[in-house]
């Protein structure tokens, strides 16, 4: 048998802090991941692995915050980054890319004059 005692009101709005605490390091560490990793790559490259990491490991706000400042800083064209980057992926995966997670990438950066638009129809 397994004893299990009761959780007070008090007990689960730490244990509730704790939680949300760990998730705010997790994210952290994340960010500082991705800053570690681009620090010696050409801005290019810098977008193409933050386009990679934010497919893969769902850091979309992150990306949609720098991303098109970044590109506009270092003066590249963020539809031909998208566009690479989505070659990229489906060379590597064999021709097969997550759909789903692709549309809300290119969906995050589409404005009205975008390039990428037959890529949505």
């Amino acid at each position: 048998t397994i004893a299990v005692r009761p959780i007070s009101m008090d007990d689960l709005i730490t244990l509730k802090d704790h939680i949300n605490y760990i998730l705010e390091l997790k994210q952290k560490y994340r960010i500082n991941m991705l800053l570690g990793e681009i620090s010696s790559q050409t801005p290019n490259e810098v977008a193409l692995i933050m386009l990679r990491r934010c497919y893969t490991e769902d850091l979309g706000e992150f990306l949609r915050e720098y991303l098109p400042a970044y590109a506009t800083r270092y003066l590249f064209e963020l539809d031909d980054t998208l566009r690479t980057f989505i070659e990229n992926e489906a060379a590597s995966c064999g021709g097969g890319i997550d759909s789903s997670r692709l549309k809300i990438l290119i969906t995050a950066f589409r404005s009205p004059t975008s390039k990428l638009d037959c890529l949505l129809q």
